[in-house]
């Protein structure tokens, strides 16, 4: 099962032709990130609690079809953990069209020392839950 965020395109997030302005495909990955490691118990303030932070170190996007004000695009997320990093790949769609795919890498690392570390094992069993 794939995590799903749902974002209805704002006037904001536009550039002036109407259609969507190219970074903002990666900020709303983000934000169904933010949102999927929320619900797997893994939320920034929670992997601080553990000492740990997770930012991102890669992020990459392909726009197959233009997306415009009012429509509503479905961000399907999946993630690969690796060893001390998360790797989330995303595909947008409008109307059960695939609209772009995308890419976000997150590094795991120690807050005391800035080093990377290993992604905690119950977490990487939540995010398991989500790989197709």
């Amino acid at each position: 099962m794939t995590y799903s965020y749902t974002w209805t395109v704002k006037t904001g997030d536009t550039d002036f032709s109407g259609l969507i302005y190219t970074p903002t495909v990666i900020d709303h990955v983000v934000r169904g990130m933010e949102e999927l490691m929320t619900e797997v118990d893994f939320s920034p303030s929670a992997a601080e609690e553990r000492g740990l932070l997770y930012p991102a170190v890669h992020a990459e996007a392909d726009y197959v079809d233009s997306i415009g004000v009012d429509d509503t695009v479905v961000i399907e997320l999946v993630p690969r953990v690796g060893d001390a990093s998360i790797t989330l790949a995303a595909r947008g769609t409008l109307k059960g069209e695939l609209v772009f795919t995308a890419e976000l890498t997150l590094a795991c690392i120690d807050a005391a020392t800035g080093e990377p570390t290993h992604v905690p094992p119950d977490i990487r069993n939540r995010l398991q839950e989500y790989t197709e």
